[in-house]
């Protein structure tokens, strides 16, 4: 049966599951894991970014272990796999769901970030022991900082459980807060967060950011050394957002649309990463 088009689906598994037509991007795990603790991939809008951190969870969480066959299987890094597969419980955010309302977006922050961390106490509640609760009172579960940091001590004490972070979209509100005025606030709650997931967590073992623009890093990444910041000038992962000319002939040929190859060039391969030109994804898809 032929694959269906995936517009507009960030799900990983969910793409892999229902039979939906995916261009691998799996080789680069390689290449991730011999970077720095902290990565920060800065590439445009549409372009995949949501679904990568999505396919790193599925590759690296320990929930996802028994589907590691259906999920990666067929795939470059199912053929090759490192060691560290499906090894790690995933903290994930995505500032994008942040409000963009001056009046709300301190309070819309907190939520997201706390019901977050919520969603990683239950779903590791096996792992962690139902003892965690004991340390999570209401007043905790109402900060973010205050939070992160009794998790974070919490799994160091545990042992053995090292924690995989992903924040996408990590710039949105802070552009929101730019046009409205308000960046210096959202500045300070986006860097306590930071600080918080980052610098005092020793039971962090990698962690993954996304976003569109690079932010000083003064303002918000301070005291963060090892800090890896990937723009789209660097040649290191120049294939792994976007599609490639090969790529994008390899899926007009699948739904027998090779005729269209040259409008399709003419109309969307306008895009230069490092050393090779790509295709916006939304648009091709």
């Amino acid at each position: 049966m032929m694959k269906q088009i995936p517009y507009g689906l960030t799900d990983f598994a969910r793409i892999q599951k229902d039979n939906y037509y995916y261009v691998d991007k799996t080789m680069f795990i390689e290449r991730i894991e011999m970077q720095p603790a902290y990565l920060f991939l800065i590439r445009p809008r549409r372009f995949g970014k949501s679904l990568t951190l999505a396919m790193l969870e599925a590759y690296y969480d320990v929930v996802y272990a028994n589907d590691f066959d259906e999920l990666f299987g067929h795939l470059y890094i199912g053929q090759h796999p490192t060691p560290k597969h499906n090894c790690y419980l995933i903290m994930r955010f995505n500032f994008s769901e942040v409000s963009s309302n001056v009046n709300e977006v301190e309070r819309s922050f907190k939520l997201h970030c706390c019901s977050k961390l919520r969603d990683f106490v239950f779903k590791y509640e096996d792992l962690l022991g139902k003892e965690i609760w004991d340390v999570l009172d209401e007043e905790i579960q109402q900060d973010p900082g205050a939070f992160l940091s009794a998790i974070n001590s919490y799994a160091s004490r545990k042992g053995n459980l090292p924690i995989y972070l992903l924040i996408d979209e990590y710039d949105v509100p802070l552009a929101k807060a730019f046009e409205r005025g308000y960046y210096d606030k959202m500045v300070l709650l986006i860097r306590n967060m930071l600080e918080h997931a980052l610098k005092t967590n020793d039971s962090l073992k990698f962690s993954v950011l996304t976003g569109c623009m690079r932010i000083s890093k003064e303002s918000i990444f301070t005291g963060l050394n090892n800090l890896k910041v990937l723009s789209i000038a660097e040649v290191q992962f120049d294939e792994a957002f976007g599609f490639t000319d090969r790529e994008v002939r390899e899926m007009l040929e699948y739904y027998g649309l090779s005729h269209h190859y040259e409008e399709v060039k003419e109309w969307y391969d306008g895009y230069q990463f490092g050393n090779v030109e790509v295709y916006c994804p939304w648009d091709i898809i």
